[in-house]
């Protein structure tokens, strides 16, 4: 950072260092944008007021809930915006790969497991796109299958996921897909 509290030289300077070792634009920015999604999905409000489950499910249906929120408004803004996702998508599945064998999975189930993530978080985009398309209901209920599958979800703390779901999916459209793609993401803060 500058004297002059100039962040913006700092960036420019990592994006020249990181450049320099091979690392395209697109990656940086992919990763930048992961980072963002992961840490919000990491918020302990989720897990403390929300009722969320503190556990790997929990985490990963926060995770996937954030990533889809962006990937909606990423994937009807052009060829560079799509590239973008799918560059998240990437770099969200090998963080997951890592963090299995951080956690001791053997590699020789390993691939089976994140093809059971893939999979997990296609169907919860289908679900998430259907319950925006339709009521509340819906989507309270998609929210309640997927993020709360695990535990006995009290009803308020489910509505509670949906209205931040719906702000959040709100304020995101509100950023355009340029200044999304361009970060930081401004999630809203989750309070219940």
């Amino acid at each position: 950072m500058s004297s002059n509290g100039d962040v913006t030289h700092l960036g420019a300077n990592t994006l020249f260092w990181r450049n320099i070792f091979g690392e395209s634009e697109l990656a940086i920015q992919a990763r930048d944008r992961y980072r963002e999604i992961a840490g919000q999905a990491r918020d302990p409000a989720f897990y403390l007021s929300f009722g969320v489950p503190d556990t790997l499910d929990g985490r990963f249906e926060m995770l996937c809930l954030h990533a889809f929120l962006v990937f909606r408004h990423l994937k009807d803004a052009g060829e560079g915006a799509k590239n973008l996702a799918q560059a998240i998508y990437d770099e969200m599945f090998q963080d997951l790969d890592a963090s299995l064998r951080d956690l001791g999975a053997a590699d020789m189930g390993l691939g089976r497991r994140i093809k059971a993530m893939t999979e997990g978080l296609n169907g919860r985009i289908q679900a998430y796109q259907r319950g925006l398309e339709g009521s509340h209901g819906e989507l309270r209920q998609a929210i309640e299958r997927n993020v709360f599958g695990t535990v006995k979800a009290r009803p308020e703390d489910v509505e509670a996921m949906t209205r931040y779901f719906e702000e959040a999916d709100r304020k995101l459209g509100g950023m355009g897909s340029e200044r999304l793609a361009a970060g930081p993401i401004i999630f809203p803060k989750p309070m219940t």
